[in-house]
């Protein structure tokens, strides 16, 4: 990570918040890294959320999953003769799944991957202080930094988020920056620890 303990300081303190709650988030959502080593924004594009979107854009697709040989779950789209087999994976395989998807359809996918330090999700532009995903993904690409601050943004803008951050209620805090599903990857206890 490029950025300073007083980087981080500066802007969790804009928000009224301290350097502590703030580094939480940047070490567990994406263990201190914006960029991959070749210098692209860290991703984890989400197969479920582009499906939603192809749906609501009327792109013609087809959607399924498969269990692979390891016991992970791959879920499978395709359209416009582009098919996409992806789950959690690492980031040469989030790449080449978003670079298909955004063959497919590039609004859908900015809309349906997390990017950056805060790993957000492109659907949260508006929150994090963006007039489009597009801008946000631009805003993002310019350095650690800028992300931190959309970071810091999308949690003020939910009330709920940063109250609960505010109050150490890690398990309300996991809920709305990671989802309702977060305990499976105990988010709220790894929040705690961090």
């Amino acid at each position: 990570m490029n950025l300073t303990r007083t980087d981080i300081t500066q802007i969790s303190n804009s928000i009224g918040l301290d350097y502590a709650r703030l580094m939480a988030f940047i070490s567990v959502e994406s263990g201190g890294k914006g960029f991959t080593d070749d210098g692209r924004l860290i991703i984890q594009f989400e197969p479920v959320w582009f499906h939603r979107y192809l749906t609501q854009f009327k792109i013609a697709h087809t959607f399924s999953s498969i269990v692979d040989s390891t016991g992970h779950k791959q879920f499978i789209i395709e359209a416009n003769g582009i098919k996409i087999i992806n789950g959690v994976q690492g980031q040469q395989s989030e790449w080449a799944a978003f670079n298909s998807a955004f063959a497919i359809h590039p609004q859908s996918a900015l809309l349906s991957t997390s990017i950056g330090l805060p790993q957000l999700m492109g659907f949260n532009y508006n929150p994090a202080g963006f007039r489009s995903v597009g801008e946000m993904w631009d805003e993002f690409k310019k350095g650690e930094y800028e992300q931190v601050l959309a970071m810091a943004n999308f949690i003020k803008s939910n009330n709920k988020l940063y109250t609960a951050i505010r109050n150490k209620d890690w398990k309300t805090a996991a809920v709305y920056y990671n989802g309702a599903g977060y305990a499976v990857n105990h988010y709220d206890e790894r929040l705690a620890s961090a």
